[in-house]
């Protein structure tokens, strides 16, 4: 446990029977693609993207991006990977790792897949694709259930998002940009893959853009990932970074078997910004979510003296750690 004597106290938050998973690469696929002609398992083209496959994993030990070619036509077989700027090494390696295997399975036989993660993008091909913009008609979309109450909110957010996304492009090599805020809760991310030039990153998020305000502004959160780009939008904190912090006073995470299935997932997320929520308005929360076995039982309290303001950012400050030990 860390703890310093010497700074103020502001916030403590209790969750039982819970485990958060901010920075833990999980085996859960956002979504995959597997679009190409199929080819048989004995081929020159199946072995060439084992190759393929293993020299993309290799290089995810030291590298957030890697693009590489295997083999002659007609067999040729070409490949890349993409972490997520604010990952680590060994969250890039795992996650390749991960779709590696993952890959293989979801797409048996198939001459083009691709598999999207929370933490890394793994796409091959038997056609040549490196720098050219796939665009939203070849995408994969995420959206949280619960429309925003009021359109104006959906406004606000598609500003906050679009100033975000017009960094992307000039942040050479990575491409990646992320923002956030506290008053309201907004966090965003925004990515193009390193094969592209300035220009093919902002058209492919241009795009993106565009089909995001008919499909996903209404929503409280929401991805949308192609090929060549990806969008986030969430009112949690979920990329490093994501909030400004009081020194954390000290943190226990009880390994107590905590179930990990979708269901769980949901409603751990759901309590958290219900006790945040509650608490930012009041100074104290307390509640339940879920039946069993997947119930939580979470409270949430601020020291008196802090100002609601202060309160919701200590709330998003110690969400942040939590997900985060």
């Amino acid at each position: 446990m860390r703890t310093s004597g010497s700074l103020p106290f502001h916030f403590f938050l209790v969750l039982s029977y819970t485990q958060l998973f901010l920075g833990v690469v999980t085996a859960d696929p956002i979504s995959y693609n597997c679009s190409g002609y199929s080819y048989s398992p004995n081929s020159e083209f199946a072995t060439n993207l084992d190759q393929l496959l293993l020299n993309l994993t290799s290089k995810s030990k030291d590298q957030n991006f890697y693009n590489h070619t295997v083999g002659d036509e007609p067999s040729r077989v070409y490949g890349l990977f993409q972490c997520r700027g604010d990952s680590d090494r060994h969250q890039c390696e795992t996650c390749i790792k991960i779709s590696r295997s993952d890959i293989i399975q979801a797409c048996p036989n198939s001459t083009q897949a691709i598999a999207w993660y929370d933490y890394c993008l793994l796409r091959y091909s038997g056609q040549f694709f490196f720098g050219h913009v796939d665009g939203p008609d070849f995408h994969s979309i995420v959206v949280k259930l619960g429309e925003l109450p009021y359109d104006e909110e959906g406004i606000v957010v598609m500003g906050f998002v679009s100033d975000m996304v017009k960094q992307v492009p000039r942040r050479r090599p990575i491409m990646f940009a992320t923002c956030s805020s506290l008053s309201p809760l907004m966090f965003s991310l925004a990515q193009c893959t390193s094969d592209l030039s300035y220009e093919g990153c902002e058209m492919c998020l241009k795009h993106v853009m565009v089909s995001i305000e008919s499909c996903c502004a209404r929503y409280k959160g929401w991805q949308y990932h192609t090929p060549s780009c990806s969008v986030r939008y969430e009112t949690y904190p979920f990329f490093k970074g994501s909030a400004p912090h009081d020194e954390l006073q000290g943190i226990l995470c009880p390994d107590d078997g905590t179930p990990s299935n979708p269901l769980f997932k949901t409603n751990l997320f759901e309590l958290l910004l219900l006790l945040t929520d509650k608490a930012a308005t009041h100074g104290f929360s307390k509640s339940l979510l879920g039946d069993d076995p997947n119930r939580l039982y979470g409270l949430a309290q601020c020291r008196g003296d802090l100002a609601p303001k202060n309160c919701r950012g200590c709330l998003v400050n110690a969400l942040y750690d939590l997900q985060q030990a």
